[in-house]
């Protein structure tokens, strides 16, 4: 009987890894697929005059993010480049999955290097200030910024960090120069704002009301808008780099207050 189990066992085991092995088979074959394609689409790009190509457009979703059974929210943003998730400075790691940021990352990479061999640039986008885990603000409360969740589609609240602290900026810093050393084709920024799970503590536009840090609810708007993203600037020329960096917010809707 227990050589019976024993076999039994064994046969489990070599059929579970034998499925785990033909799916990261075919998760490598559809990645080397995808990267032709993009090789197709920008060698069309530089032959229609084109600069800058997206490299962050159609990534794999996080499907990590899901953390919550029953919350739908998750989906309008698993496929947002953040920067903290995708190329997370060493205390942002505990809080995501690595072996997602490392896999988008290394898509991102290739991506550049084909853009290299056609003489093009990258643009990246992203929605930013872009929420964390709830992990992460349990363990560091002060950093807790804006609720940016959609309060009538998701079950929980979301929250982005506050980037009016210098420790959560410091993180910035140490993530665009981790991006940049991987990707340094990047010239344009485009970050998305106040949707999709992303948002600046008190802002007209959030769904959620205007909310954030109480310890920045004074501070002028532009100071805080415009110190994120020096700090990404600064980031990029310590890293050799001279980067163009858009804000676009969602366009105005009716419950926003005039601004």
């Amino acid at each position: 009987m227990k050589r019976l189990l024993f076999i039994f066992y064994i046969l489990a085991f070599a059929a579970q890894f034998s499925f785990a092995q033909k799916a990261a088979e075919q998760e490598k074959q559809l990645i080397q697929d995808e990267l032709k394609k993009f090789d197709a689409f920008a060698k069309k790009a530089s032959e229609h005059g084109a600069t800058h190509v997206d490299i962050t457009k159609n990534i794999p979703p996080a499907l990590w993010q899901f953390d919550t059974e029953g919350d739908p929210y998750p989906a309008w943003y698993i496929y947002r480049a953040s920067l903290l998730k995708i190329f997370p400075p060493q205390q942002m790691q505990p809080y995501v999955n690595m072996e997602y940021a490392e896999r988008v990352a290394g898509i991102l990479e290739a991506r550049c290097a084909i853009l290299r061999r056609h003489g093009l640039k990258a643009y990246y986008f992203a929605t930013e200030p872009a929420l964390l885990p709830e992990k992460f603000f349990i363990d560091h409360p002060e950093l807790r910024g804006a609720r940016v969740d959609h309060p009538n589609r998701s079950r929980v609240a979301r929250f982005a960090p506050c980037v009016d602290r210098p420790e959560v900026l410091a993180m910035y810093r140490a993530a665009m120069k981790l991006m940049l050393k991987r990707c340094p084709e990047v010239e344009i920024i485009s970050l998305f704002t106040s949707d999709s799970g992303s948002g600046f503590c008190w802002t007209h536009g959030l769904y959620a009301g205007r909310n954030g840090n109480s310890d920045c609810e004074h501070r002028p708007m532009a100071d805080r808008i415009s110190g994120f993203m020096i700090t990404l600037q600064d980031a990029a020329r310590e890293s050799g780099s001279e980067i163009e960096i858009n804000l676009r917010p969602i366009s105005p809707r009716q419950w926003m207050p005039a601004t």
